[in-house]
């Protein structure tokens, strides 16, 4: 069985799991012999505590499943960034909830568009720092 398909057939079950993606360099087709698994899910009716303890018990379950690594990300406490690069590379496990998910990632592409200015003012301090250094 595909790992794609593992992995939809065991978030698919949970209630709870209202949509996933396998994202990173598995999705984008370069993952190496040692990569990680990037997973990312978006819990529904969990608060903060709820989904910490899901993200830890379930990080161990996939780990077991595919016997590999895996960086279980919960898209409800991501960044901007992190969920822009759910979208961009992302392959669809599970979509239980599909309005919500055009919903939320209507939002995450406005708010990742809003954080742009804000993230080119980082990279060009830290871009100073390290010349500055070199220098």
């Amino acid at each position: 069985m595909m790992m794609a398909d593992r992995l939809a057939e065991l978030l698919g079950r949970r209630p709870e799991v209202a949509f996933a993606f396998l994202f990173g360099s598995t999705a984008r087709g370069t993952s190496g012999s040692l990569s990680d698994v990037d997973v990312a899910v978006w819990l529904q009716d969990l608060d903060a505590h709820q989904r910490f303890q899901w993200r830890r018990q379930w990080s161990a379950r996939l780990e077991d499943a595919l016997g590999r690594s895996v960086d279980l990300v919960v898209l409800n406490d991501a960044s901007p960034l992190v969920r822009h690069r759910v979208l961009r590379d992302g392959i669809p496990l599970v979509d239980q909830q599909p309005e919500l998910r055009v919903r939320l990632a209507t939002r995450w592409l406005l708010d990742y568009l809003d954080t742009a200015p804000l993230r080119e003012t980082i990279r060009q301090a830290v871009l100073q720092a390290a010349r500055s250094r070199s220098g």
